[in-house]
């Protein structure tokens, strides 16, 4: 419910992906003029490879701290 309640009071709703946009319309019946999709949150012009190459000794994460994004993963790799 809380939920519901959430998402009919927002005057814009934004999602990650495609199923994520599908999913909010059909669970919760929101009109498609309400919803926006906005693929990467990344700013990829400040965080480019280009931009990386001025720091070539340094490691910029940016996510959640949670176990799906495996960070013991990418310590590993670059360590």
């Amino acid at each position: 419910w809380i939920s519901w309640i959430t998402y009919h009071a927002a005057d814009r709703i934004c999602v990650a992906s495609p199923d994520d946009y599908q999913w909010v319309r059909q669970v919760f019946q929101i009109p498609p003029q309400q919803l926006r999709t906005q693929m990467n949150w990344v700013d990829h012009e400040l965080f480019s490879p280009d931009a990386a190459a001025h720091y070539p000794d340094r490691l910029l994460f940016v996510g959640r701290l949670h176990p799906q994004k495996n960070l013991p993963a990418l310590i590993a790799a670059i360590g």
